[in-house]
């Protein structure tokens, strides 16, 4: 009898282990560690609601993250799932590396009403949307109420000019303790793309033209430099090479800094109760904020394209965008609203209004080699922030035109 019963239990295990065997194995590949509270619960929830397909997600570094598309991809090796921005989307569509599924559109499976329209033009392709949008971001001032109590300083409010935020970031800065009022950096899409279109100027033109020399581009260059250079009240480029400017807003070294709605969960987590968020100050008639956004796409090599549907239309669900307002502004139709709520003393919803508002400039970016011409600028204006001569944005105009022309 107990032979028979063994025999009974073994066969049972089998049965299970093989149940379990045949659910489609699916791989998630993010580079948003920082994130990963809410995308772990996105991912813990889909394995719930059913036993036909298990997700498995893991996070590398973004510079991981990339190389190891860049060279799979090409290959014919990817993860089912990954994760987006704009440039590298638009060179991977172009390569023919990404899924076309047009078909979750047509069908229903997934409503693009509800989302903002600027995040499906801004990912729309050669007329293709290759995946769907899981969230938009635009860019504020954080601010450290430690630095400016100590420095007896009102708390900023917003509404204010540059040349008064120039100001209140002299007033509260203390080189001398290594406490800079701000941290003027050279990255394009939270800092200098920015200021160049509060200042009335742009980065490509409507033929997609590099028009970074223009008066407009310079001048706001140049206020940039001089912050930096010339009023002392941020740390230079090259200390910044040495700790960068989120760290130092981080470890209290900056009293003020300009960078975008992703970052509020580890800067809440790190500063508390001393975190605070305003508008961004406008260099010309109005503020202009950057806003991106990031797809969930799933490349054309997948071994599991019907699985990989299937939990695409499960991330693009309110559900599943509701669990990344942990950490970014989910872009379903009313759940911007959630990450707002969790924030909310920080006074997050200056993000979102900044979009509402209209003071949202969708992120620039060149058709051609999108992801090179980016790396130019962002080091094209480390040099300019580096050295004050706005000069050099004519020789990085003429090298982006060029490389766009290959």
């Amino acid at each position: 009898m107990k032979k028979v019963l063994c025999l009974v239990l073994t066969a049972m295990l089998l049965l299970a282990a093989s149940a379990a065997s045949a659910a489609t194995q699916l791989e998630m590949l993010c580079w948003m560690s920082e994130q990963q509270e809410g995308i772990d619960a996105m991912v813990d929830a889909f394995n719930a609601s059913q036993k036909d397909i298990e997700v498995t997600v893991s996070y590398m570094s973004k510079s991981a993250y990339f190389e190891k598309l860049n060279i799979g991809l090409p290959a014919g090796s990817a993860p089912d799932i990954i994760a987006l921005n704009v440039p590298s989307d638009i060179d991977y569509s172009k390569r023919g590396f990404l899924l076309d599924i047009s078909d979750l559109f047509e069908s229903g499976a997934i409503d693009l009403s509800r989302y903002p329209e600027h995040t499906i033009a801004a990912h729309t392709i050669d007329g293709v949307l290759h995946g769907v949008p899981r969230d938009y971001d635009s860019i504020a001032v954080y601010y450290n109420k430690a630095i400016f109590d100590a420095a007896g300083e009102p708390y900023p409010t917003g509404d204010w000019t540059w040349d008064e935020f120039v100001e209140v970031a002299k007033r509260i800065t203390r080189a001398d303790e290594g406490i800079y009022g701000t941290c003027i950096a050279s990255y394009p899409n939270s800092v200098v793309y920015d200021m160049v279109y509060s200042n009335g100027g742009m980065a490509f033109d409507e033929n997609g033209q590099c028009v970074l020399n223009s008066d407009e581009a310079k001048d706001a260059l140049k206020k940039l430099s001089d912050v930096i250079l010339v009023e002392h009240a941020s740390p230079t480029i090259e200390e910044q090479a040495e700790m960068s400017s989120g760290n130092r807003f981080l470890n209290g070294m900056a009293g003020m800094l300009f960078n975008g709605s992703w970052s509020m969960a580890s800067y809440a987590e790190a500063l508390g109760d001393d975190l605070g968020v305003c508008a961004l100050p406008a260099m010309g008639e109005k503020p202009a904020s950057i806003s991106h956004s990031l797809i969930w796409a799933i490349p054309a090599c997948s071994q599991n394209i019907d699985a990989a549907k299937t939990f695409l239309t499960y991330l693009a669900s309110y559900e599943s965008q509701a669990m990344t307002a942990a950490t970014v502004i989910p872009a379903y139709e009313g759940t911007d609203a959630l990450w707002v709520e969790n924030y909310a003393q920080y006074g997050a919803k200056v993000f979102t209004d900044m979009v509402s508002e209209g003071y949202a400039v969708s992120l620039p970016y060149s058709m051609k080699a999108s992801e090179e011409t980016y790396s130019m600028i962002k080091s094209g204006f480390a040099d300019v922030l580096a050295t004050g001569d706005v000069s050099l944005l004519d020789a990085l105009t003429e090298a982006v035109n060029a490389k766009i022309a290959e």
